[in-house]
């Protein structure tokens, strides 16, 4: 009887070691699943890619910034909003979204890229992703933070939670944004989610001082705007040049005016008054003699003598190629000579090359070709596959208006006929001020570096026109399948 009861107690003991052990791996089985990383219902954050050794776990994330002395790359997750700092080495893999091979100092801030870090948390491979979409040059958008939605044209998108403002090179709040068809908007995505929006021509501000003789008066500007002279003024406007007008009482001060992005250029009226006031000569030797001169933001011929207000005044040099001069000069009774020589810029490397696309005539690292009489179209390189399916809102010049609009310079045809449009958008990029004209209509005034148009159909003439500088004439051949089409000019050459 006891060897039987022995033997009892022993198979009792068995069992419950069996459900103990049984027990214990279902609990280790589950724990192990809820540690794999898991993508939102809407944004794909991580991957797993099957490999023969193990996997590789993909996360998705924006760049926030790029330090080359410390290879130190900051990264924002696109699902969790979390920050973190990866270094990058010689073997870190970098690659396009198409699979080619890129060192880190083409990265950009806002990129939006897939990386992998190895056992040491070291950053591994990084790649551009194949689903990012962008929608370029938005003037008609509206933004309801409340809602969480973006409305571009007639598409909707919402905001992501780990949504970025970009505006030169930095990151802000989109309050900061002027979206009443001021600001010109780059938008990047996936799926329905903005991820990112980089402003791709912002804005600044232009005052008046000195106004007591003027003050009731009007200040013109733009294509048909207008605004009465006040104190405190203070006019918020696309940046680019300007023809600016202010009357009031038989005075009159005519200037063009330069805007620069989230900076204030103020007018001084007190040279165009009904007072006597004093000058200095100011004589500035720039080189190259090509370079364009602004004085206090009004552009400034000076090839002689300038004759400028006693005082502080704020200068700046550019031409395209160069980098540009920015400073200021004290100007007394006896005046001053001042010597400024723009130097070289270096190259430089297109912002969405991480994008790239094999085989479809995109920018690469390399400087761009000096464009010949019939220039090749050359297709944004992050433009997606699926670009067509995405509505392009109602564009307007650089100035606010659209259509066919009157001649600033006066050197226009002496009766307009409509160019025949296509659909979609056409960008010329050539320099600051240049008027561009397509088959003799006046379509608008380069700012900021390009200009977008509707596109016309077929073959049409464009030419570019400045003052002072060699008219430039292409024929060009639109590509009716194409949504989008850009087109790079050489700088105007002085005549």
């Amino acid at each position: 009887m006891g060897g039987r009861s022995d033997y009892k107690k022993i198979m009792i003991l068995c069992s419950v070691l069996a459900v103990g052990i049984i027990i214990i791996s279902v609990i280790y089985a589950l724990c192990k699943d809820d540690t794999k990383p898991s993508g939102g219902k809407n944004n794909t954050v991580v991957s797993q890619i099957p490999v023969k050794d193990g996997e590789e776990i993909w996360t998705n994330v924006m760049i926030l910034g790029v330090e080359l002395d410390s290879s130190l790359l900051i990264v924002k997750n696109l699902e969790t909003g979390e920050e973190q700092g990866i270094i990058f080495t010689g073997g870190s893999d970098i690659r396009t979204r198409s699979g080619r091979a890129v060192s880190a100092g083409v990265l950009q801030k806002g990129n939006i890229v897939k990386i992998r870090t190895d056992e040491d948390g070291k950053l591994a491979a990084l790649m551009g992703l194949d689903n990012v979409w962008t929608y370029k040059n938005v003037e008609n958008i509206r933004i309801d933070e409340e809602l969480g939605k973006i409305e571009a044209g007639s598409s909707l998108y919402h905001i992501a939670g780990s949504m970025q403002v970009l505006n030169k090179d930095e990151f802000t709040d989109i309050s900061t944004l002027v979206i009443n068809g001021t600001d010109i908007l780059d938008l990047y995505g996936i799926g329905d989610y903005v991820y990112l929006i980089k402003v791709s021509t912002g804005h600044g501000y232009l005052t008046l001082e000195n106004i007591e003789a003027y003050e009731g008066g009007n200040i013109y500007f733009g294509l048909g705007k207008t605004a009465v002279i006040e104190e405190n003024l203070k006019l918020t406007l696309r940046e680019g040049e300007y023809e600016v007008n202010v009357e009031n009482n038989g005075l009159s001060a005519d200037a063009v005016i330069k805007i620069n992005r989230d900076e204030v250029t103020c007018f001084d009226l007190e040279p165009y008054g009904p007072e006597p006031v004093e000058y200095g000569d100011v004589i500035l030797n720039i080189s190259p003699k090509e370079s364009e001169l602004y004085v206090d933001g009004v552009r400034t011929d000076y090839t002689g003598a300038l004759q400028l207000t006693l005082g502080t005044h704020d200068i700046e040099v550019e031409l395209g190629g160069y980098n540009g001069y920015k400073g200021t000069i004290e100007v007394g009774k006896d005046g001053l000579t001042k010597n400024i020589t723009l130097s070289e810029a270096p190259e430089i490397i297109p912002e969405d090359i991480i994008y790239e696309e094999e085989n479809t005539g995109t920018i690469t690292a390399a400087p761009i070709p000096t464009v010949a009489a019939t220039p090749t179209p050359i297709q944004n390189p992050d433009i997606p596959d699926d670009y067509n399916d995405v509505d392009i809102p109602d564009s307007t010049t650089d100035n606010g208006t659209d259509g066919n609009i009157e001649v600033i310079d006066g050197d226009e045809p002496d009766t307009v006929t409509p160019v025949k449009t296509g659909s979609g958008k056409l960008t010329v990029y050539c320099s600051d001020g240049a008027n561009v004209y397509i088959d003799g209509v006046y379509k608008g005034r380069i700012s900021g570096g390009s200009l977008t148009i509707d596109k016309p159909s077929g073959t049409v003439t464009l030419e570019l026109k400045k003052d002072g500088y060699v008219t430039k004439k292409y024929t060009l051949t639109m590509d009716d399948d194409e949504k989008e089409q850009v087109f790079r000019f050489p700088d105007m050459t002085k005549s």
